[in-house]
C-alpha cells in the first residue's frame, strides 16, 4: 500500500468514475434518454424490449423519439447506465471518505459524504419531479462539484505522500 494509504487511487478512480457518469448524465439530457422510463425497473424492461441496442450510447446518433410514452425506448439502455454509474460511485466516494476518515482526514470525509448526498438527492428530485431544467442544470453543476473535490483531494493526498504535480522532477546529476 503507498504511503498515503491508497487515498490518492481511490480519488483519482472516483474522478474517472465521476467524468464517466457526468458525460452518461449529458447524453441522457441531449439524447432525450431521461423521457425512457422513470422507475429502475421500467428502465431495464424498456432497454431488454429495445433489443439492449448499444448504438444509444453513441452520442453522434440521433434519437427517435415516439408521440407515446416511453418517448425514447431506444434512450432506456443510457439510463440504465447512468444509474449503474451513480451505484458505482456512491460504492466508490464511500470507500474514499471511509478511507479518508481512518486516516484522519474527518473534514475531507464529512465533506465528501455530504456532496455524494446532495448529488444522490439532487438525482432523485429531478427524476422524480419530471425533469425539470433547474434540477437537471443543479445535477448537472453539483457534479461538477464533486469532481473537483475529489481532485483536490487527490492531490493532497498524493502531496502528502511525497508526491508533487507542481514540482518537476530533479534530473540525477552525472
Amino acid at each position: 500500500m503507498s504511503a498515503d494509504g491508497g487515498l490518492g487511487a481511490w480519488a483519482w478512480l472516483a474522478i474517472a468514475l465521476l467524468l464517466t457518469q457526468v458525460a452518461l448524465g449529458a447524453l441522457l439530457s441531449g439524447s432525450y434518454a431521461a423521457l425512457a422510463r422513470q422507475g429502475v425497473v421500467d428502465c431495464v424492461q424498456t432497454a431488454a424490449a429495445a433489443g439492449w441496442d448499444w448504438r444509444a450510447l453513441n452520442p453522434w446518433q440521433p434519437p427517435m423519439l415516439d408521440p407515446t410514452p416511453p418517448f425514447n425506448a431506444a434512450g432506456a439502455l443510457t439510463h440504465v447506465a447512468h444509474r449503474i454509474g451513480a451505484g458505482l460511485l456512491l460504492a466508490v466516494f464511500a470507500a474514499l471518505a471511509d478511507a479518508a476518515w481512518r486516516h484522519g482526514r474527518g473534514r475531507e470525509a464529512l465533506a465528501l459524504l455530504l456532496l455524494l448526498a446532495l448529488q444522490a438527492l439532487l438525482g432523485w428530485a429531478a427524476v422524480a419531479s419530471g425533469l425539470p431544467i433547474a434540477l437537471v442544470l443543479a445535477a448537472q453543476l453539483e457534479r461538477r462539484a464533486d469532481a473537483g473535490a475529489a481532485g483536490a483531494f487527490g492531490l493532497s493526498a498524493g502531496q502528502n505522500a511525497g508526491f508533487d504535480v507542481r514540482r518537476r522532477p530533479e534530473k540525477p546529476s552525472t
